[in-house]
């Protein structure tokens, strides 16, 4: 189909601006007269979502007979920086065809370059502390629990739309944690002669454990691309769905001198359970560890302790869960697991 033919098929419609009614409309609240066309096949975008991703704009494709083909938010303030440029997000991602990517992301990029940017970024939820990224390596392992998942078409409609990737994500699986064993014994005496200690989670303080975790956020993720800094409520607010998931010794702190220095945050994949599955397997949803050599080493520990306690309780296998494509990552995963996923952030210049 022409481009021009794509443009006579479908409609485009501003569900919402950021800039109408002083931000108060929401998709999903009645805020939008489409708001309640969004159904299952699409992917429903549901209204907590939106209200939490603050988008400046909000965009929805209809075909002929109004229905909703495509689906698309905006954001332009407060973006992350990137190379010097002013940044522009696109998120809340859904086509249904290449012809509606194609119409959908064309508008998108001349919205983003009317407000001012130079450059484009997507797929991403306002920022990295929400979803973004998009499966470009499928492997043959079931989804996970929290991975983002998309058609094997969508890479090639942003392609196809001028996007080139500019961060590589993956996934690995260690399929036999009883057997697949790195000795870090060297690593742990090390560290213990630096006075750092690794205890596990207490759950009961869920909230007042978080922050205190909170305290060494930045420093750690700081140099990540696309870093923005995160209040400590929001940081919160990001675990909270995920508190009554805890394992309580799968969640483990490393401090020195009573001071958080690193932590491992592991959940069970309860989408096993949900395709009828005993539950087999867990996530490392997030590892980190503040930067400098006092701490090397840590990274490689957290996660043979986690796979340890892991095995003890029944557990046979561990995900790395969407590391970045890294040298660094890359050997501490290689080390037990095999990669089963690759993901990919894409971005492209406006003019």
């Amino acid at each position: 189909m022409s481009r021009h033919e794509a443009e006579m098929r479908y409609e485009l419609i501003e569900s919402f601006s950021r800039a109408d009614d002083n931000g108060n409309a929401a998709a999903g609240t009645g805020g939008s007269p489409q708001a309640e066309a969004y159904h299952e096949p699409l992917g429903r975008l549901s209204a907590e979502e939106f209200v939490r991703d603050r988008p400046d704009a909000h965009w929805q494709l209809m075909d002929g007979e109004g229905l909703i083909v495509g689906r698309c938010s905006l954001w332009w303030e407060e973006t992350p920086e990137y190379k010097g440029h002013l940044v522009g997000l696109i998120g809340h991602y859904f086509v249904q065809d290449a012809c509606a990517a194609e119409r959908l992301l064309r508008h998108a990029c001349g919205q983003l370059l009317a407000q001012g940017c130079t450059f484009a970024a997507g797929p991403m939820d306002r920022d990295i502390w929400r979803t973004y990224r998009m499966m470009t390596e499928f492997g043959t392992e079931p989804i996970f629990s929290l991975e983002p998942s998309n058609p094997k078409s969508w890479p090639g409609h942003w392609a196809e739309a001028g996007f080139e990737p500019i961060g590589e994500y993956f996934s690995s699986l260690n399929e036999d944690l009883a057997s697949n064993r790195v000795p870090v014994g060297h690593i742990e005496d090390r560290l213990r002669r630096r006075n750092i200690r690794v205890r596990p989670l207490d759950p009961t303080c869920f909230e007042s454990e978080l922050r205190n975790l909170f305290e060494i956020i930045p420093a750690i993720f700081c140099g990540n691309p696309f870093f923005t800094p995160i209040d400590e409520d929001a940081f919160i607010d990001l675990y909270r769905p995920v508190e009554k998931l805890i394992v309580s010794d799968l969640v483990m702190v490393a401090e020195c001198h009573d001071r958080p220095v690193g932590f491992i945050f592991c959940l069970p994949d309860v989408s096993q359970a949900k395709r009828g599955q005993a539950i087999d397997t867990i996530i490392v949803k997030t590892l980190a560890v503040l930067p400098g050599q006092k701490y090397g080493g840590l990274g490689n520990l957290l996660l043979e302790r986690a796979g340890s306690v892991a095995s003890e309780l029944g557990y046979e296998r561990l995900i790395h869960a969407l590391m970045r494509d890294i040298g660094r990552m890359r050997r501490i995963s290689g080390r037990s697991a095999r990669r089963m996923r690759g993901y990919t952030l894409f971005g492209r210049e406006l003019s």
